[in-house]
């Protein structure tokens, strides 16, 4: 299982360039798996500040939605946390450098596994300007579009 961090502020969402494989040099959420012992918050923080050198309390985290990955045995848990002033990222050692994207600067050629993140981050910031967070079920992999279950 894994989790995923949508950070914001304001209207630009905290993204990092992979230092690792795969999609190494990419653009993602910070995102990594649940350790033996965390519950899914306090793995979205450690990834957090691994990821950026951002610290979050655990109850900071908001359940945003779930991702089915059949094809590669995978779910995805995805929170979202909004930031009371601008932060000062730092990556760290499976970032190269992390930054604050508008969406109108989002590097869709350079997000990693961009055949689903796309659609992710675009959907992220549709519901950030309608301050509309019901929580999504969705599964991705043959066509992501096709398989959205939002619970409304």
């Amino acid at each position: 299982m894994l989790v995923a961090c949508l950070i914001y502020w304001r209207d630009r969402v905290v993204l990092c360039r992979r230092a690792l494989e795969p999609a190494k040099g990419h653009w993602y959420p910070p995102t990594g798996f649940v350790e033996i012992g965390e519950t899914l918050e306090e793995a979205a923080v450690r990834e957090l500040k691994e990821e950026t050198g951002l610290e979050l309390s655990a109850d900071c985290m908001k359940l945003y939605g779930v991702a089915s990955l059949p094809h590669l045995g995978q779910v995805y848990i995805a929170y979202r946390s909004e930031l009371s002033s601008e932060p000062n990222p730092t990556p760290g050692q499976e970032s190269l450098e992390v930054r604050l994207f508008p969406e109108s600067e989002l590097p869709f050629p350079q997000v990693a596994f961009n055949d689903s993140s796309n659609g992710f981050l675009r959907n992220f910031f549709r519901r950030l300007r309608d301050s509309n967070f019901t929580i999504q079920s969705v599964a991705i992999g043959r066509d992501p579009l096709a398989v959205d279950r939002t619970n409304k």
